[in-house]
């Protein structure tokens, strides 16, 4: 997971310049190497803050852009190699609350673990890394510490959610169930459960590295829905940008915070969603993109409504990469 991480924001390369022909014409020279897993780099690292402190300044609560808290305590807090560590640190966070933060980070909502392949509706999820010496520490804080997460939200007084921890298992950073070393029983809350409070879900957590807090999509009954592709596409790719794809796409709804990536393959323009997992009656948006030598291309269709069996087609035609990035933005509630 931390390899995710570093892997991707790590990359950092300009997809195109201009020079003068001998007519005197602006000509684009485009870049054959820039290919997705660089696009989704450079959003990366844009979303990434970076903040010096001391261990003799704790507790201190650090603001994200977006609004997201993250709160350390005082005293031994991190470890490296099972040793306790002091003096100048670094923290590196980046926080994911709307559709466009998620697609253009390589992430999604889906969520794999015990109860099998599904999607979340999210609350926010975050990622945060501690440094000593450039090394980062241990993911695992000192026994009976915690860093508070608070993620903003309008939902109302009587909102719940659910806490989910990120893992790099099969070459993927998948969802999945937390580890009960991260979680605080000494608190008023129950295992893995959020309670809405002054605006926020906010919660404690042992662990560094990927945070989410969601819910399960669920309602009523669900279905499966595939989607093919024509036009200008690429290789799909697979889940949140592992392997050489070029090609996403992604469920957005418009009643929930749910980024679906659908990535499963039928055949090599063809993908579906997780089996029975897309709840029928829900509203949204389906869209895909490709990033391929340079070259971008976009397809979306709006006020797609979920039905038994759905299938859909859509095209993709050649576009900007700030149109791209325009339309992911667009996505985002109003």
């Amino acid at each position: 997971m931390k390899k995710f991480f570093l892997f991707i924001l790590c990359i950092g390369v300009m997809f195109s310049s201009c020079k003068k022909t001998g007519d005197g014409e602006n000509e684009e020279v485009i870049d054959k190497t820039y290919d997705a897993k660089k696009f989704i780099g450079e959003n990366i690292d844009a979303a990434k803050q970076t903040f010096a402190f001391k261990t003799s300044e704790l507790p201190k609560t650090f603001t994200l852009k977006n609004g997201v808290k993250i709160s350390i305590p005082a005293g031994t807090v991190f470890k490296k190699a099972g040793q306790a560590v002091s003096g100048d640190l670094t923290l590196e966070a980046c926080a994911m609350l709307k559709p466009s933060d998620m697609i253009l980070s390589g992430t999604c909502t889906n969520y794999i673990g015990w109860q099998g392949k599904r999607y979340l509706s999210s609350d926010g999820f975050a990622y945060i890394d501690v440094k000593h010496n450039e090394r980062s520490v241990d993911q695992y804080l000192d026994y009976g510490q915690y860093i508070n997460f608070s993620f903003p939200t309008d939902k109302g007084s009587d909102a719940t959610t659910e806490v989910w921890q990120g893992e790099e298992a099969d070459s993927s950073l998948i969802w999945e169930d937390i580890d009960e070393r991260a979680w605080n029983f000494d608190g008023d809350q129950k295992w893995g459960t959020v309670v809405y409070s002054n605006k926020s879900f906010s919660f404690d957590f042992g662990k560094l590295g990927w945070v989410n807090c969601d819910v399960l999509w669920t309602k009523g009954a669900m279905t499966t829905v595939i989607v093919k592709l024509t036009g200008k596409i690429g290789a799909l790719a697979q889940y949140q940008g592992y392997g050489n794809g070029d090609t996403f796409v992604f469920f957005v709804s418009g009643d929930v915070n749910v980024v679906a990536q659908l990535y499963t393959t039928i055949d090599a323009t063809t993908v579906k969603s997780y089996d029975n997992s897309m709840p029928v009656g829900d509203k949204g948006s389906l869209i895909a993109f490709s990033v391929k030598e340079g070259e971008f291309s976009f397809a979306s269709q709006d006020n797609v409504t979920i039905t038994e069996d759905l299938e859909l087609t859509l095209d993709l035609k050649p576009i900007k990469k700030e149109e791209l990035l325009a339309k992911i933005k667009a996505l985002d509630p109003k």
